[in-house]
């Protein structure tokens, strides 16, 4: 069973949603918008599994996701796995 993993969505014309990066777990999704104002979504699928309400508080960021997205995106071969699984 694959573990958490990147997401990316390129830029296109005439796109109205923004590219965007996401670490999606079996529980979380943490989403990443490429916007000016860095428009964030976490959702707890347990709780939310249509991702309908948007968990994100700026005040107590999900730091583990947001961390393992930030590996992901500069990570190459075997070290996107560790990125994946985490410490």
């Amino acid at each position: 069973m694959r573990g958490p993993y990147l997401n990316e969505r390129p830029i296109q014309e005439a796109n109205p949603i923004p590219a965007y990066r996401a670490a999606i777990t079996r529980c979380y999704t943490y989403v990443a918008y490429d916007t000016s104002d860095s428009e964030k979504e976490f959702y707890n699928r347990k709780n939310d599994p249509y991702e309908l309400v948007n968990a994100y508080d700026p005040a107590a960021p999900p730091s583990v996701l947001a961390s393992r997205l930030q590996a992901l995106e500069g990570c190459a071969r075997d070290a996107c796995r560790v990125a994946e699984y985490g410490p």
